[in-house]
């Protein structure tokens, strides 16, 4: 399992040469990576580690460009807003959307608010990834795949 990561040294001049400003590395079963979460900036060239808060079981990273939390959190990567505290979960997030909105088309409003809600907060998310990659609004490579991942009914 270690082999999968021996690109990273090679990728990360790479990613330095375009000026991609942050970079991440995510091991889901814990096997390669320690920690499993792992952030790095951009400083005069080289990558440099983000701090990790936390160990175990529950680690979070400030991304600076993002100006989001990646955490991993009950055995689940979750990205939370510092200044709101909410919390995002694309993948569930969008399955939460696809329900919603069928029960709404059933004619629940307080259902049909909360699909409103949830829709919104994806929005954000999109808009804020797209503003950092800096793609014209409406012209989202992120929102294209979010409304992608999501006709796909919530899997790839």
């Amino acid at each position: 399992m270690q082999d999968q990561w021996r690109d990273w040294p090679a990728k990360a001049d790479l990613y330095a040469a375009a000026g991609i400003r942050e970079c991440w590395r995510f091991d889901m079963n814990g096997e390669c990576l320690h920690p499993r979460l792992q952030g790095f900036r951009l400083e005069q060239g080289d990558y440099v580690a983000l701090p990790v808060a936390g160990e175990g079981g529950e680690l979070t990273i400030r991304s600076e460009v993002l100006d989001l939390d990646f955490r991993w959190c009950s055995e689940r990567l979750q990205v939370q807003d510092p200044s709101t505290g909410r919390v995002y979960q694309s993948a569930e997030n969008v399955r939460e959307l696809r329900a919603l909105e069928e029960a709404a088309e059933r004619g629940d409003r307080a259902v049909a608010a909360r699909a409103e809600e949830t829709r919104q907060m994806i929005a954000e998310v999109m808009a804020k990834c797209d503003a950092v990659l800096g793609v014209p609004a409406g012209n989202g490579r992120i929102a294209r795949s979010a409304d992608l991942f999501a006709a796909s009914g919530g899997s790839v």
